[in-house]
């Protein structure tokens, strides 16, 4: 009721046409765009009317650059630890192919061979069994069917070969033993090692 006592009426809502509908629409999602088109709308919009408060859409862009960054970083962290993981492999097998050298006593050239064989096999992991391959390739040594103690060929008296030692059996035989004696006492498993050809 009024003062004058009349009632009072409110207007009717007016109906809106098709193009304030379709530019309600459109303003709409201009308002929602994370987009720098949005960003500018809603940029006009706080400029114009200072009582807007932030929009929605700056949150979302905001979110979205964060989730990014947090990606990025999550991304150079595992490339870090996969470089990390490889320099620790590299640091691995260069050990075990440093043991396996060492082991078998490998020359620069016997290493070479070692490391083609385990490219050739793809078995990179394995150095002992390359290098044990390498050492199986070596050509035997020359082996007699005579004992190693037994010579070719006697040269008992020195004379075939200058051997100074056979020589003074002959000419001092008390000499000889002596000299014989003193070699064994100051060294007997090499004394034995050089006669007979075993420790």
């Amino acid at each position: 009721m009024s003062d004058t006592g009349k009632p009072v009426t409110q207007p009717l809502p007016k109906r809106l046409t098709q193009h304030e509908e379709r530019a309600l629409a459109l303003l709409a999602d201009l308002w929602s765009d994370p987009s720098d088109l949005g960003r500018g709308v809603r940029a006009a919009a706080k400029k114009k009317f200072d009582d807007i408060p932030e929009p929605v859409g700056d949150v979302r862009a905001e979110m979205a650059d964060m989730k990014k960054t947090i990606d990025d970083l999550n991304k150079r962290i595992a490339d870090r630890d996969k470089a990390n993981d490889d320099l620790r492999l590299e640091a691995d097998l260069a050990g075990r192919i440093h043991a396996a050298v060492q082991e078998f006593g490998l020359t620069d050239s016997g290493r070479a061979k070692m490391l083609d064989r385990m490219k050739e096999t793809g078995n990179v992991h394995d150095a002992a069994a390359a290098a044990a391959w390498v050492v199986s390739q070596l050509p035997k040594p020359q082996t007699s069917d005579l004992p190693s103690w037994m010579p070719q060929k006697a040269n008992t008296y020195g004379f075939a070969e200058k051997e100074d030692k056979w020589e003074s059996l002959h000419r001092d035989p008390v000499k000889y033993l002596d000299n014989e004696l003193r070699d064994f006492v100051r060294d007997p498993d090499g004394y034995t090692r050089d006669t007979f050809g075993t420790a």
